[in-house]
């Protein structure tokens, strides 16, 4: 029984090569020829690409030999340059690329190397920008993926997502939806499929200042009004759970600056109570791809509470009066109806239904329906620069690095500098003033007295504070000075 055709090792064995000739060009042997058994007469192109493994073959449009040979050598250093550059010949499309980085997430997930909320959110981000793809390339995701430039096709990527959520109220960050991106690109970069050119960048300056500002601090006490209001309009038990896990969420993390998923992944045995101090001290675990491990962090009682003498700790008054579960595996903020599971889908659902009853509200709770949960924590950090902390102690607090928040929080750290500056020329000057005025009255003392030596020197000790009993003077002596 014949074996079944194999083109790699039978390739020419059927009689249809016809007119080959061999192409070598920049170091690399290709072929042009024809075959019997096509009624086309034009050449054809053959090169192997020892560094993929694999073969290339396309039509050259031409039946001269000529012209044949010098779009050969054309092929050749294209496809010379392509491989320099570290991409490969037969690059997948956008579609397959990120089929390929979900479908390994999913892996992941079934070894438990990963949650099933990190698949979740990096199949949204992935989609977002997928959908912008869609709209950008001629042929949609059918485009091969190594053919994105990455420093120009992504431009209005802020732009477009804007103008889509311009009616919802649902947050979004441009940026990390590119970083789930450039995941998925650095996955097929692993394959050898594309490159750091087909990169998103992640250098806008709208990228490093998206979330990062608060139009007014007093946008924190109307944020506080309206969920008052929120809580107020709402009815049934459930619901009301679900507000004040939400409120607790929300000052929770006002002063302690945590991350959401942070105070939201608590669980009861990461909780140390101290009640006759109102402190709460936790262990929070590792969030974030670049910490080592969790930290440590205390949640006091309000300030405002301790100086009007109501000593309240936000987190112990959840602990003590709404938290319906309580066993040390127990999440702090759980769902409803059991305690295993965390209420972090259910956080973020109630935060938009509160900030879609601010857009119906109208006025300033229409203005502050851009506060996110993220601004709790931009608040606490900008609070310390403005008290004069050092990023390094802001870092520690908050589980950054203190880099981090100088490049983050720049334009306050600048603010903090400048003052700092002038406080030292300001305590620089009155040094140098008060110089300046000891010299100048040691000369005014030593020329306007008109009198003997031995009077003249015991007024100017008394001038300068440094009085002396001379037991022989006289007991009243008539000093003349200038200007009365």
């Amino acid at each position: 029984m014949a074996s079944r055709y194999n083109a790699k090792r039978d390739y020419g064995s059927r009689g249809s090569l016809l007119d080959s000739y061999e192409i070598e060009f920049a170091g690399r042997k290709g072929a042009i020829y024809r075959r019997a058994d096509s009624a086309s007469q034009n050449y054809q192109f053959r090169l192997y690409v020892r560094e993929q493994k694999t073969y290339i073959r396309k039509s050259l449009g031409t039946a001269i030999h000529k012209e044949a040979v010098a779009l050969a050598q054309r092929e050749i250093a294209k496809i010379d340059g392509i491989v320099s550059s570290g991409q490969r010949i037969d690059s997948i499309s956008v579609l397959d690329a990120t089929k390929d980085y979900l479908k390994h997430l999913e892996s992941a997930v079934s070894q438990g190397a990963r949650s099933t909320q990190t698949l979740k959110i990096e199949t949204h981000r992935i989609r977002q920008v997928s959908r912008f793809l869609a709209e950008k390339l001629p042929q949609k995701l059918r485009t091969r993926i190594d053919t994105i430039d990455g420093k120009t096709i992504f431009i209005d990527y802020h732009k477009w997502r804007c103008e889509q959520a311009e009616k919802s109220l649902k947050f979004f960050s441009t940026n990390q939806e590119l970083q789930g991106f450039r995941k998925a690109l650095k996955h097929a970069e692993k394959k050898g499929l594309c490159g750091p050119k087909n990169y998103p960048p992640l250098d806008f300056q709208w990228q490093k200042s998206a979330r990062r500002s608060i139009e007014s601090i007093d946008d924190y006490k109307v944020v506080l009004r309206g969920m008052r209001m929120f809580g107020d309009s709402l009815k049934g038990e459930m619901s009301l759970y679900y507000y004040n896990l939400m409120r607790h969420v929300f000052l929770t993390l006002s002063y302690c600056g945590g991350r959401s998923g942070e105070v939201l992944n608590l669980r009861n045995k990461d909780c140390i109570v101290h009640r006759e101090k109102q402190e709460v001290h936790i262990k929070f675990q590792k969030t974030k791809t670049n910490q080592i491990q969790g930290r440590e962090s205390v949640v006091f009682s309000t300030l405002y509470g301790r100086l009007e003498g109501k000593n309240e700790n936000y987190l112990i008054r959840w602990l003590d009066d709404y938290q319906r579960y309580r066993e040390p595996n127990d999440y702090v903020f759980s769902v409803y109806t059991k305690g295993s599971a965390s209420a972090r889908y259910e956080y973020y659902v109630w935060y938009k239904k509160m900030r879609e009853f601010f857009d119906k509200k109208g006025g300033e709770y229409k203005r502050c329906t851009y506060w996110d949960t993220y601004h709790c924590r931009h608040r606490f950090v900008t609070h310390l620069l403005d008290a004069g902390e050092s990023p390094e102690v802001i870092a520690a607090a908050v589980g950054n690095s203190g880099a981090t928040i100088r490049e983050i929080y720049n334009h306050l750290v600048g603010k903090q500098n400048a003052i700092a500056i002038d406080q030292r020329m300001m305590e620089r000057y009155y040094i140098e003033r008060q110089q300046r005025h000891q010299q100048f009255y040691e000369v005014e003392t030593a020329t306007s007295v008109k009198a003997d030596g031995k009077v003249g020197e015991l007024l100017t000790n008394q001038r300068l504070g440094e009085v002396q009993v001379d037991s022989t003077a006289p007991q009243r002596t008539a000093v003349t000075i200038d200007g009365g």
